[in-house]
C-alpha cells in the first residue's frame, strides 16, 4: 500500500522546539515501515519548499485552503492509496465547514481532504468521497503529551496485526437508557449476531477491568459534550439528569493495545486543549485511546443524533466501520472508505441537515495502513479433507476460469441472502477426483464445495454441474 505522511514542520517547530526532530524521526521509522510494503510510500512536510517541489506551492502558517491544495496535489501528482494526516489541528487543519444546524458555527473536518473539490466550507461539495484519509493526532497545545501520543501511536502502527478470535469476543458497549436499539442495532451490525451491553444508568463510571477495558472493542452510545473529558448515560424516566458513564481517568491506566474504539457520542472525537477544558480535566478521550495504544478510533468531532427507537445515520456510518474493519486484511482506511460509501448509499438521500453534519464531523484516527486482522492462511482456513480434495482461493469478484460466470454469481446471491459480503473470499474444494495436470476448472459434472468464513461463521456450499445444490450454515463449537 503506497502511503503518504503528510505533517506541517514550522508547526511541529513551533510546538515542540528542540524536540522536533526527535518526533521527525518518529515519522521517519514509520515512513521506513510503510516503503517495506511501497518502496513509492514517502513523508511531505507540506510547509517544506524542497518536499513540496514540483508538487504545490509550501504552505504557510497552517492555513486551511493552502493544507487543502497540498493534500489535492499529492492525490494528483503522487496517486497514493491513502494519505496519513500526521498531527491534531493545530499541525495538519481540519477544514472547517459551516455547520447546517447552526447548532456551533463550524465543524473541524476531514472529509474534504477525502474528496477531489477544492477547498469550500459547504459540506455538500463533499459527498462523493473516494480517498482514503485518515489522521494520526498528537495533543492540542502540549507537546509532552502530545509526543507520548505520537511515539505510541506510532509505535502499534508499525505492530503486527491480530488474530480473528482476539476481535470475536464480547465488546465492551455502553448506551444510555434512551438509546438501547441504537447500541444493540450498531453491535449487530458489526459482528452479524447480537451482542452484550451495559447501560448507564446504572452502570459506570467505575468498570471492571476484565469485563470491560481489556476488551478489544469499544462501543458507546452516550452523551459527550464540547470540551468535556467523561462521557454520561440518561434514564428512560427523566433524561433531564444525567449520569455518568466513561472518565478519561480510569480509562488511562486500563486499555491494552490494539482497541478498537467505536464512538458515537456527541464530540467524541474532537481534539482540545487540556487546558481548556469545558468540563472536567484531562486529555481528550481520542487522544487516551491513542496514548494507550488503540489501533482505531472513529466518532464525531462535533455534535451527533440518534433516533431514540431505531438506528441512525452515524450508527450505521460508525457501526458499517467495524464490520469491515474486523474482516480479515482491511485497512483502517479502507474500512472508513467503504463505511462511507455504503452508508451514503444506502441511507444518504434525501440528505438534511443532520445527515450532512454528521458525514462532515465524523473521522477516523489511526494508520489508514494498519490492518487489524491479519489474513486467515489457506491451509488454516481449508475445512475439507486434504485427503479427498485440492483447494485454492477465490476472491468472488476475480475473473477467474476456476470458477465460471453462472457459479460465481449464485454463490454472490447465496451470501447477500444469508448476510454475508458477497465479495468475501471463497475457498474451493474439488469432490470429485480428477487427472493429475488436469486444469482446475468447474466441468460438467463435477461437484464442488464452497467455504466461506465471516468471523464465526462458515458457509458451506455444494454446487453440481455448475449449480448450486446445498447451503449450510456452520458455528464454531
Amino acid at each position: 500500500m503506497k502511503v503518504m505522511l503528510v505533517t506541517n514542520k514550522s508547526a511541529l517547530t513551533e510546538k515542540y522546539g528542540s524536540d522536533r526532530d526527535a518526533v521527525l524521526n518518529l515519522l521517519v521509522e514509520l515512513n521506513n515501515h510503510h516503503k517495506k510494503t511501497d518502496p513509492e510510500s514517502a513523508l511531505y512536510c507540506i510547509d517544506d519548499r524542497i518536499d513540496m517541489e514540483n508538487i504545490a506551492p509550501p504552505v504557510r502558517d497552517n492555513n486551511k485552503a493552502q493544507t487543502k491544495a497540498a493534500v489535492d496535489a499529492i492525490f494528483d501528482k503522487k496517486n497514493p492509496d491513502c494519505v496519513v494526516l500526521v498531527g491534531a489541528g493545530d499541525i495538519v487543519a481540519f477544514q472547517e465547514l459551516k455547520d447546517p444546524t447552526d447548532d456551533a458555527k463550524v465543524i473541524q473536518s476531514d472529509l474534504p481532504y477525502a474528496c477531489a473539490y477544492p477547498c469550500s466550507d459547504d459540506v455538500r461539495h463533499f459527498l462523493d468521497p473516494k480517498r482514503i484519509v485518515t489522521r494520526i493526532p498528537d495533543v492540542m497545545n502540549d507537546a509532552v503529551e502530545g509526543k507520548l501520543v505520537l511515539e505510541n501511536a506510532v509505535q502499534q502502527a508499525m505492530s503486527p496485526g491480530k488474530a480473528a478470535p482476539e476481535y470475536a469476543d464480547e465488546p465492551w458497549a455502553v448506551c444510555t437508557q434512551r438509546r438501547e436499539p441504537a447500541l444493540k442495532g450498531l453491535l449487530h451490525l458489526v459482528y452479524g449476531v447480537d451482542k452484550s451491553y451495559a447501560t448507564c444508568p446504572h452502570n459506570g463510571p467505575c468498570w471492571d477491568t476484565v469485563t470491560s477495558y481489556k476488551r478489544k472493542v469499544h462501543a458507546h452510545v452516550l452523551h459527550g459534550g464540547v470540551r468535556s473529558t467523561f462521557l454520561v448515560g440518561e434514564s428512560n424516566g427523566d433524561p433531564s439528569v444525567r449520569y455518568e458513564a466513561v472518565h478519561v481517568d480510569m480509562l488511562d491506566a486500563a486499555l491494552e493495545d490494539g482497541v478498537i474504539l467505536l464512538e458515537r457520542a456527541c464530540h467524541g472525537a474532537q481534539l482540545f486543549d487540556p487546558q481548556k477544558c469545558g468540563k472536567g480535566k484531562g486529555l481528550p478521550l481520542a487522544n487516551v485511546y491513542l496514548k494507550r495504544k488503540a489501533w482505531a478510533v472513529i466518532g464525531s468531532t462535533t455534535s451527533n443524533y440518534s433516533h431514540e427507537t431505531s438506528m441512525f445515520f452515524a450508527d450505521y456510518l460508525v457501526g458499517y466501520f467495524g464490520k469491515y474493519l474486523l474482516e480479515p486484511g482491511t485497512s483502517i482506511g479502507k474500512a472508513f472508505l467503504k463505511a462511507r460509501e455504503q452508508t451514503i448509499r444506502d441511507w444518504g438521500g434525501p440528505w438534511d441537515k443532520f445527515k450532512l453534519k454528521i458525514l462532515a464531523g465524523t473521522v477516523v484516527y489511526g494508520d489508514a495502513s494498519k490492518v487489524v486482522i491479519e489474513k486467515m492462511d489457506k491451509k488454516e482456513g481449508a475445512m475439507a479433507d486434504e485427503k479427498q480434495a485440492v483447494s485454492h482461493v477465490v476472491p468472488v469478484e476475480v475473473k477467474d476460469a476456476r470458477m465460471p460466470e453462472a457459479v460465481r454469481n449464485q454463490i454472490r446471491v447465496v451470501l447477500k441472502t444469508k448476510g454475508f459480503d458477497p465479495e468475501a473470499v471463497v475457498t474451493a474444494s474439488r469432490l470429485t477426483a480428477f487427472e493429475e495436470g488436469a486444469e482446475e476448472s468447474n466441468r460438467p459434472g463435477e461437484k464442488w464445495q464452497y467455504y466461506i468464513q465471516q468471523r464465526d461463521k462458515w458457509l458451506l456450499i455444494t454446487t453440481e454441474d455448475n449449480n448450486v445444490t446445498a447451503v449450510e450454515e456452520i458455528h464454531e463449537g
